[in-house]
């Protein structure tokens, strides 16, 4: 029953939405036509590609459209155009295609078929990766293995090859006095060039090494119309002029001349014009017996007109001078059995132990030009005679050790290793065994101890002996030498090095520094240490170039300093080198401690130090120089990026730290020894005896 009502309410309605529809107003057209609605029919929505329809009534009878309002309409009014696709900019491509995807409907849009553009090959090198051999569409872009654009890929590149797992190394080209060398290198077999055979480090060209410039060490070489400097690396002669004579004229009995003013040679030696003399001028000396020191002569009279002596006053028995001293006509001996003393250090080295004061003092230092290699002695003796000749040489005038050199010029050269205090006795005989000279001697001037040594290859060489130390005691020569690198060490310097020197232990003191002279009568001993304030613990310096570089303690130094310390305390290593690259800062600060260590004052131990300022490596003072060239108060000379240089400011804080008020230098060098380092009163005691030859109370 309530099914039956319901359908009659729905017939109901429906009729009374349908009667009555003429026209708008539900009533009748024109022709009188009843229209008869009939249910709404819903919208159809417009697709991408199809039409859509309004939602609209429509006449059962006349087939009459009607809006939603019931308002008369053609079907053209109830359509909704079609939205076409939405296509993206994305390309889609298969089997050939390409296409677009709609972002509403899904559907293909824009489809064509490739349009291919072939891609050549390029092989990968060991550097540059390559390409494939593939087609490109033009439009889409996408990558095809074949020209139909129907395998696509997606990667055409090709990994670079990669360097040689092995590199190919190239030594170094050592740089020679006028060329360039080359450091060591590794190369690919591509051609790439590489610092370091890890291939990490990539380099255009070999990395060049600067020529070294030709170095000379100051002296002359001459002949009778020029002179010369030859050169220490290869010995090529530079800097050759003729001479130039000075205005004074000197002479002899036989022959006038002039010196030159560069080299000192004699130079426009003439025969002497003698005229007669009346000996108007005569001088009266008195016989001097000779010393050790000094040379002797007999009594005798000199005219200063004539440059002539006689035995008597009356100028009628000549005695013939000579360039050994006078010689006695009845006999026929030499009376001068001593000729005077010698120094081993240079004009330069001179100037600089007699100054006194700041000015004095830096004056000396700046005028460095001639470098510290050891002046030679020269011994001549008549030059028209025919050699060979045997010079010999003894420390005693016994002559019951003697060192015998055959020569076939009229000279010997005593060069590099003389002592100071020494006196040396020679003698000269001829191929017939006849002695030409004999009873002479010299000695070498001991006023300044220092000995500078000359060994041919190397350079800031010299003896740590020599100096006073405690209670006026002196530390030994021959015991203990400091220098630089043995790289460039020459034939000739191994001969002086090993066996005039007779070293036979070496301590390296670089970190980077390996062994250079390869010998079997030569121990080599790595000791690698730091320099000034490094060596003291808790103590930073920054450098004033950049302040974030600090310059801290370096805690592997005081194992070196005391394995160091033990070689010196074993007297079998002796004679003993030690050395850094330039024999000037690690090798200072050693200096500093070991001949503190035995006494040295510190004037004396700034003294061995400034010694350096007068090699080729440059200067080394005790501090800084201010305006009014005197020494300031940083002790610190260099403090750059590339160069640090703290001598003074080391002694102070060594002071500050390890000395005791009123005590000298060697307490607390020692205190700092046995602190920092841990080296023993025995080890001490033992380098002590060693260097000072006897058992001194400290």
């Amino acid at each position: 029953m309530r099914k039956l009502i319901k359908h009659l309410f729905v017939i109901l309605m429906c009729t009374m939405t349908l009667s009555g529809c003429t026209g708008n107003s539900g009533s009748s057209s024109d022709s009188g036509h009843q229209h008869k609605y009939s249910l709404l029919i819903s919208e159809v929505p417009a697709t991408c590609v199809d039409d859509g329809m309004k939602a609209h009534y429509e006449c059962d009878e006349c087939g009459q459209l009607f809006d939603i309002n019931n308002n008369e309409v053609t079907r053209e009014q109830l359509v909704i155009p079609a939205l076409g696709h939405d296509s993206g900019n994305i390309w889609y491509e298969e089997g050939g295609y390409h296409f677009h995807l709609c972002n509403r409907c899904g559907g293909y849009v824009d489809v064509a078929t490739h349009t291919l553009s072939e891609v050549n090959a390029q092989e990968a090198d060991h550097e540059h990766g390559g390409l494939m051999h593939y087609y490109t569409c033009d439009v889409c872009h996408h990558d095809f293995l074949d020209s139909q654009g129907k395998v696509s890929i997606s990667n055409t590149h090709i990994a670079p090859l990669g360097h040689d797992e092995t590199l190919t190394y190239h030594a170094e080209v050592p740089a020679t006095c006028e060329k360039e060398g080359t450091k060591a290198y590794y190369s690919c077999s591509c051609g790439a060039l590489f610092e370091d055979e890890n291939g990490t480090k990539r380099i255009k060209n070999p990395i060049k090494i600067p020529a070294k410039g030709h170095i000379h060490n100051g002296f002359w070489y001459s002949d009778e119309t020029k002179h010369w400097h030859e050169c220490h690396y290869c010995g090529e002669i530079i800097d050759e002029e003729n001479h130039t004579p000075g205005t004074e004229v000197y002479q002899d009995l036989e022959n006038t001349w002039k010196v030159c003013t560069v080299c000192g040679q004699k130079v426009d030696i003439q025969p002497r014009q003698i005229t007669g003399c009346h000996h108007e001028h005569l001088m009266h000396y008195e016989q001097v017996y000779p010393t050790l020191s000094k040379p002797g002569h007999i009594a005798f009279h000199y005219c200063i007109d004539c440059d002539k002596s006689f035995y008597d006053a009356a100028c009628t028995q000549e005695i013939p001078n000579t360039q050994y001293g006078i010689k006695d006509k009845r006999d026929g001996r030499y009376l001068s059995p001593v000729t005077g003393t010698f120094s081993v250090l240079n004009s330069n080295l001179r100037d600089y132990f007699a100054a006194e004061t700041d000015q004095e003092i830096i004056a000396a230092l700046k005028n460095n030009e001639m470098h510290n290699f050891q002046a030679k002695k020269v011994v001549n003796w008549e030059d028209n005679l025919n050699g060979p000749f045997t010079f010999e040489y003894s420390h005693d005038r016994e002559f019951t050790s003697v060192e015998s050199y055959v020569t076939n010029i009229n000279a010997y050269t005593f060069e590099g290793v003389l002592t100071p205090g020494e006196t040396y006795y020679y003698r000269v005989k001829d191929s017939s065994n006849k002695y030409l000279l004999d009873d002479l001697s010299f000695k070498v001037d001991d006023t300044y101890t220092l000995r500078t040594v000359t060994v041919d290859g190397l350079y800031n060489v010299r003896d740590l002996g020599g100096w006073s130390a405690k209670d006026g005691h002196k530390v030994l020569y021959g015991k203990l030498f400091r220098g630089g690198k043995l790289t460039d060490i020459t034939t000739k310097g191994k001969e002086t090095f090993l066996d005039t020197l007779g070293i036979k232990t070496e301590i390296d003191l670089r970190r980077e520094g390996t062994k250079e002279l390869d010998d079997p009568r030569l121990s080599y001993n790595k000791c690698d240490m730091r320099m000034y304030t490094e060596i003291i613990p808790g103590y930073s310096i920054y450098t004033l170039d950049d302040p974030s570089i600090e310059r801290p303690f370096d805690e592997l130094t005081p194992a070196s300093l005391k394995n160091a310390f033990e070689i010196l305390a074993d007297s079998n290593n002796y004679p003993v080198y030690f050395h850094c690259a330039a024999g000037a800062d690690r090798t200072g600060t050693f200096a500093y401690l070991v001949n503190g260590l035995l006494g040295v004052e510190y004037d004396n131990l700034v003294n061995d130090f400034e010694m350096t300022t007068f090699s080729v490596y440059g200067d080394r003072y005790r501090s800084g120089v201010t305006e009014n060239n005197t020494f300031d108060d940083t002790g610190v000379l260099f403090n750059n990026n590339d160069n640090w240089c703290g001598f003074g400011l080391m002694n102070d804080i060594m002071q500050a730290r390890y000395g005791e008020d009123g005590q000298p230098t060697y307490v607390a060098i020692e205190n700092y020894l046995k602190e920092v380092c841990h080296i023993s009163d025995a080890t001490i005691a033992s380098v002590r005896l060693n260097l000072l030859g006897e058992t001194i109370n400290f």
